[in-house]
């Protein structure tokens, strides 16, 4: 149990229940931390992974395995530019990991488990479907729609079930009906036209809620 607050279906709420309304809605973000680097190991033999997969970081092997199965996909995006976008191909050579990625719980502060991801190079859409993809499939089951926020929506929601239909290694249900959401602070930093389809004003549900969570977690 990630979130005592978030609807879980067979947890915390009765199955039979119709969770197709909004009050059932999960209200996700996604973001990055651009100063968690990682250096490549000396020894990387000798490095023992303590628990690997069995808090918020993936499984090593199984992120592994999919970013050598997946290609790199840049969505060129019509609104501004900015910064997650055009670095998305940024290589640091020293580096084993440039910064880390995650998916949490917009209105409870908690990292859904098996979410962060280390980025190799920028923030790349295949190491966010990834973490969107493990959070929308942890006690979700019969959850009808989500609310999922991210500064880059305009752009990463383009062609996300394109990518994730391509991949034999994610998953996310067609059936599930994701609302993509742009911070209220970053919406302002679009084109006039992010502001009336992606503002959390708008959207049902979504409530007044700080969507920077990330940043203080």
């Amino acid at each position: 149990l990630f979130c005592t607050a978030c609807p879980q279906p067979g947890i915390n709420v009765d199955t039979n229940e119709d969770l197709g309304h909004w009050q059932f809605t999960h209200t996700v973000v996604m973001d990055r931390n651009f100063k968690a680097e990682h250096m490549h190991e000396w020894k990387s033999k000798d490095q023992v992974w303590l628990m690997d997969g069995l808090g918020y970081m993936v499984t090593n092997p199984h992120y592994t395995d999919y970013l050598k199965a997946t290609p790199h996909i840049t969505e060129k995006s019509t609104c501004n530019n900015h910064r997650a976008i055009s670095q998305a191909n940024a290589a640091q050579g020293k580096l084993h990991a440039t910064r880390i990625g995650a998916t949490a719980c917009t209105w409870h502060r908690c990292f859904y488990l098996h979410c962060v991801v280390d980025f190799q190079k920028g923030e790349r859409q295949l190491n966010m479907d990834y973490s969107l993809a493990n959070a929308l499939g942890y006690n979700m089951e019969g959850i009808k729609q989500v609310v999922c926020f991210y500064n880059i929506n305009c752009s990463y929601m383009m062609n996300l079930q394109k990518h994730v239909g391509q991949s034999e290694m994610i998953d996310i249900p067609s059936s599930l009906w994701i609302i993509p959401g742009i911070s209220i602070w970053h919406v302002h930093g679009h084109k006039k036209e992010c502001y009336a389809w992606y503002a959390p004003l708008f959207i049902k549900g979504a409530g007044w809620v700080d969507r920077e969570i990330t940043e203080t977690l």
